[in-house]
């Protein structure tokens, strides 16, 4: 329960600034958007999903949450004008694959960065396709879509998942990985 005296306090200090203030988000250029939350550093996955021909279709993201332990949710976001859009939908089975510190190119590649496919070898898990070579993996069914501006947040159903050893691909003002030093904070 949070105390009546937060809300108090909330509400002297947006007293402080007009709604126009607060809510003027027409003057955030995207470009300098875009370049701050850079500066958060995330894991990289493939989002993939199959379609009416029976071929994966997937992108890079790394917009990729855990929701909930309680149901099992995770979400991801996604552009509405992506190619991948046009193939998911509710209750269709969409992979994860959470990339490695070796899997760079399968990230460009997907993150359409390069032309020439590089060798990437797909399994199903639960009608959901996911890429061999993982770190990790989530095999799940799209349970809703959450309207965001230009993307949608995709909320997914976790059906199963599995974790191997090894270091995360991680993105932080372009591709980094972890050193192998054994120290932790």
């Amino acid at each position: 329960m949070i105390p009546c005296s937060f809300f108090l306090l909330t509400t002297s200090l947006l007293k402080n600034y007009s709604s126009h203030q607060i809510l003027d988000y027409e003057r955030i250029d995207p470009l300098h958007l875009r370049k701050v939350a850079g500066a958060f550093a995330t894991g990289i996955t493939i989002v993939s999903t199959i379609d009416g021909q029976k071929e994966v279709q997937g992108m890079t993201a790394n917009s990729f949450v855990s929701v909930s332990l309680e149901p099992p949710l995770v979400l991801f976001s996604i552009n509405k004008s992506a190619q991948l859009r046009k193939y998911i939908d509710i209750g269709n089975p969409v992979g994860i694959s959470i990339l490695s510190d070796r899997q760079v190119e399968v990230s460009r590649y997907y993150g359409g960065q390069l032309d020439i496919k590089p060798d990437i070898q797909f399994e199903l898990r639960f009608n959901c396709p996911i890429i061999s070579d993982h770190l990790a993996w989530y095999a799940t069914k799209v349970r809703r879509f959450i309207d965001a501006g230009d993307h949608d947040l995709v909320l997914l159903e976790v059906l199963a998942c599995h974790r191997k050893e090894g270091n995360p691909l991680i993105y932080y003002d372009g591709y980094k990985v972890l050193n192998n030093s054994e120290s932790q904070i």
